[in-house]
């Protein structure tokens, strides 16, 4: 290999190399200066020897260079053989702008069988914290830059980022680089397991803890709900039968929306309903036994609404307004039970409790998935299961969360503090011993 340059006239240095095929091959580097032109014949020699040892691609210690050599220089290899046209086709992925990348990895998230609302999610994540580091091509990435914002946005006042929220940023865009990685072999991901881009402790800053109802404001719920308007596309029972359902089975709001009237099995001995795989969160079947009493309800509501197998079962409205739904129901339910009472300081004893609110004193708060969360408290305190027989309930993945559904127990003392051994006959203990 040596450089030269053709004519005095000719400001940039050429390269001589013999290729794999063992011909001379001359080709204009596009450098004015002498070393670098120098390392770049060398790294062409390695083209060279990579091609001779049989290889589909570069050495990856060169990526950055041929990302940065000059258009006409990577046509000339091209046409020598020493760098294939798929392969360019690949890296040339690289040099797109990130926010003309991120539809096609949400559509490679939604041909993986995930939702819709998971997918752009995702997407918008991933846009909005690129778009704030300034990131315009996939090579700009750095984890400093990803790590100093996410921080900043957790700092900021007005924004007030938690970290749980932090948590999704970083996966998203975690996500998106592993995925455009695995589209162009021997890449390095920016964003891989650095000690700066470290998953943070979503337990230590909470921003919204969720509540269990208790059996009686439960009660209190159901049965006042029954009685209320005509409201949200549903009537009050319809209403009140909802949530029953998300109490009585742990369904999730979206998961009780896709059902329809063919999913209830109400004449098998227990009843049961039974969740399609395309409708659940983890993409598996559920089948939920339900009590008899729900299954009278639910029996009255379809003979009464004529539903054919095929039809939804509850004209549920969509996921922002299910929470506004229920928050009004239990202002009325709570209206109506301190109207309970006649005398005034009774009222105002009941004003002062936290019967019934959307967010008690504590500041955790009743939403609809609270209601699933009360099934799972109820599932220790009301019926007794063991730990792995409630991650089964509540088709949880790992044993691990079903702790959530402990720190709500309530603990009474009458109903278990006799059931221990009795110690106080040491004589009949010593004889049997003996």
């Amino acid at each position: 290999m040596r450089v030269f340059r053709p004519t005095k006239k000719h400001r940039t240095w050429h390269v001589e190399f013999t290729d794999h095929y063992r011909k001379r091959r001359r080709v204009s580097s596009y450098l004015r200066d002498r070393a670098s032109a120098v390392n770049c014949g060398h790294n062409i020699e390695i083209l060279v020897d990579a091609m001779l040892n049989g290889e589909d691609r570069p050495p990856v210690r060169l990526f950055r260079w041929i990302d940065s050599m000059h258009p006409d220089l990577r046509d000339a290899l091209v046409r020598f053989g020493l760098l294939g046209d798929k392969w360019l086709a690949q890296r040339s992925t690289l040099q797109r702008p990130l926010k003309d990348l991120l539809p096609d990895w949400k559509a490679s998230i939604l041909a993986k069988s995930r939702t819709e609302k998971h997918a752009a999610a995702s997407e918008q994540y991933a846009l909005r914290l690129f778009e704030a580091c300034d990131f315009e091509r996939f090579r700009d990435i750095e984890p400093v830059a990803v790590a100093k914002k996410l921080k900043e946005w957790r700092d900021d006042e007005d924004m007030r980022l938690s970290n749980r929220a932090s948590n999704a940023y970083l996966q998203a865009a975690r996500q998106f680089c592993r995925w455009l990685c695995r589209q162009v072999r021997g890449v390095d991901n920016p964003l891989g397991d650095t000690e700066i881009l470290r998953k943070l402790n979503e337990k230590t800053d909470r921003r919204r803890e969720r509540r269990a109802l208790s059996v009686d404001e439960a009660a209190v719920l159901l049965r006042e709900t029954s009685k209320q308007p005509f409201r949200w596309n549903m009537t009050g029972e319809e209403r009140s039968l909802v949530y029953h359902l998300a109490i009585g089975t742990g369904l999730r709001a979206n998961e009780i929306r896709l059902l329809r009237r063919g999913d209830f099995i109400l004449s098998a001995m227990p009843p049961r309903v039974i969740a399609p795989a395309s409708i659940t969160k983890n993409s598996e079947e559920a089948s939920l036994d339900i009590a008899s009493e729900l299954s009278a309800r639910l029996s009255q509501h379809f003979i009464s609404a004529c539903l054919m197998p095929a039809a939804r079962a509850f004209k549920m409205p969509s996921d922002g307004n299910v929470s506004r739904m229920l928050k009004a129901d239990l202002a009325a339910a709570r209206k109506a039970w301190i109207n309970e009472v006649k005398t005034p300081e009774e009222k105002k004893v009941r004003g002062k409790t936290d019967f019934l609110k959307y967010c008690d004193s504590m500041s955790r708060y009743a939403d609809f998935h609270s209601l699933r969360h009360t099934h799972g408290v109820w599932l220790f305190e009301q019926y007794g299961l063991n730990p792995r027989q409630v991650q089964k309930r509540m088709r949880l993945s790992s044993l691990a969360l079903v702790e959530q559904y402990t720190k709500s127990l309530r603990l009474d003392s009458e109903h278990w503090i006799n059931r221990g051994p009795s110690l106080t006959t040491p004589d009949t203990a010593s004889a049997k011993h003996a």
